[in-house]
């Protein structure tokens, strides 16, 4: 991540840019009819997510939500979120992300894996196995209580002598 600084939610005026990004990441998501906008407030709702803007220089260019937690009795560090503004799309910066957290989660011992429902998945299938991962979960139930309209997957880079884990090209 050498070109670009990982900045966590410090103040009042970082976590009103993080809704304003997080907003237009879920205008395109619910194409234009999102339920309601996300406020400062609604960043306390989840407790354990970390949440980070990702700056070229001094311009914001994308924003990550994490969490610990914890599947097949191993810590874990799941990617919940990555939202790229449209300029800055193509130049690997999600595949440089993934692998920034992967490395954070290597030196902590736990499983890294990124979150994505199934229409994401199956839009963007080549490109999460060109990234390297190779494994999936369906995700049951989320720690932190969230409800999916969908069927969501935790995708893994290889499958960690997990045998519970499915190779990616067996998604339904």
């Amino acid at each position: 991540m050498a070109k670009y600084n990982i900045s966590n939610l410090t103040d009042r005026k970082s976590k009103r840019l993080f809704c304003r990004m997080l907003n237009s990441f879920r205008n395109e998501y619910f194409k234009g009819n999102s339920p309601f906008d996300i406020e400062v407030a609604h960043l306390d709702m989840y407790e354990g997510v970390v949440r980070h803007i990702l700056f070229s220089n001094k311009t914001p260019v994308g924003i990550v939500e994490c969490c610990w937690g914890s599947a097949f009795g191993k810590v874990t560090l799941g990617i919940g979120t990555v939202y790229i503004k449209p300029k800055y799309r193509g130049l690997n910066i999600a595949h440089d992300l993934y692998n920034y957290f992967e490395n954070i989660a290597h030196d902590a011992d736990a499983l890294f894996n990124i979150q994505i429902e199934k229409s994401s998945f199956d839009a963007n299938r080549q490109k999460f196995i060109a990234m390297g991962f190779t494994h999936y979960e369906e995700i049951k139930e989320f720690s932190n209580g969230a409800d999916y309209k969908e069927p969501t997957y935790a995708l893994f880079r290889g499958h960690n002598g997990i045998n519970q884990l499915q190779p990616i090209m067996q998604v339904a």
